[in-house]
């Protein structure tokens, strides 16, 4: 049965065609781009549900699509074997893809905008200049595919997640590993740093999530525990929180200090595989594999105030 607002849902259904594997804000709030398994991703109004402007399209699954810090510039992940970056107004392609020899997973600005870095099933992740194309640097080498890839807030650290089941931590500026591993039972899905890049969150297939001291290398607290495999982990911008996916069909919110659950479980049809808060921490977008996305609220029952994009 289609949703609509008379549901109780805030905007009708945003439409992909298949899978949608992605979904994240942009520093605003005011959009969401999200990614889907149809080999596009798209711009959409958070407001009111609208597309914006046309689809960005690849030649395969898209699994990962972020805005710039301004919000003027989306780049993309594909199994394609590029990263592309593109115009959010126009939405046009900007320069030349980013080329893996594998699948790209992910793909992610610096603070600044001028550097992307990439993260592929070829086993490594790079980092590139946003602006020509190129690539800088070393390759951060994995024993395994790599499925993630971010900056820390300053842009001097990436944080990597691999199926050698480690995530990583690397100077971005010699591509040297710093510290130690970050070691799960499973395959690590995604790695990303709080703001202040003290600590990182790590999602796992061994049906974890995990903070750790960015600096030390050890966990901190508590295990977050799903029913399934954990594709996602993000911290919101204070660092109080963080949100995961997970293929139990479900996205959890938790108290970054306890490990403790805060709230009820936010639901869907089909396998979570990603999970963000806005920038001020009122809303977290999931991106499923029952080919929608929604919008809730992450701070009072979210029972009838989710927005379903389809």
């Amino acid at each position: 049965m289609r949703a609509t607002v008379a549901d109780g849902f805030l905007v009708p259904p945003l439409q992909h065609d298949d899978h949608v594997l992605a979904a994240t804000f942009d520093a605003t709030g005011e959009r969401v781009v999200t990614a889907s398994s149809d080999k596009t991703a798209r711009i959409w109004d958070a407001r009111t549900g609208e597309p914006i402007g046309k689809k960005l399209q690849h030649d395969g699954r898209v699994y990962a699509a972020t805005f710039d810090a301004t919000g003027e510039r989306v780049v993309t992940a594909s199994n394609d074997k590029t990263a592309r970056i593109w115009d959010a107004r126009t939405c046009e392609p900007i320069g030349k893809p980013l080329q893996h020899d594998g699948w790209v997973l992910a793909a992610t600005f610096d603070a600044k905008g001028e550097r992307v870095v990439t993260a592929s099933f070829d086993g490594t992740a790079r980092i590139w200049d946003a602006r020509t194309g190129e690539p800088i640097g070393k390759p951060l080498h994995h024993d395994g595919e790599v499925r993630a890839a971010t900056f820390d807030a300053t842009g001097e650290r990436v944080v990597t997640a691999s199926d050698d089941k480690t995530a990583r931590i690397w100077d971005a500026r010699t591509g040297e590993p710093i510290g130690k591993k970050l070691q799960h039972d499973g395959q690590v899905y995604a790695a990303t740093f709080d703001a202040k890049g003290e600590r990182v969150v790590t999602a796992s297939e061994d049906k974890t999530a995990q903070i750790w001291d960015a600096r030390t290398g050890e966990p901190i607290g508590k295990k977050l525990q799903h029913d399934g495999r954990v594709y996602a982990a993000t911290f919101d911008a204070k660092g109080e929180r963080v949100v995961t996916a997970s293929s139990d069909k479900t996205a959890r919110i938790w108290d970054a200090r306890t490990g403790a659950p805060i709230g009820k479980k936010l639901q869907h049809d089909g396998p979570v595989r990603a999970a963000t808060f806005d920038a001020t921490g009122g809303r977290v977008v999931t991106a499923s594999s029952d080919k929608t996305a929604t919008i809730a609220s992450s701070v009072r029952d979210c029972s009838r105030c989710t927005v379903p994009i389809r």
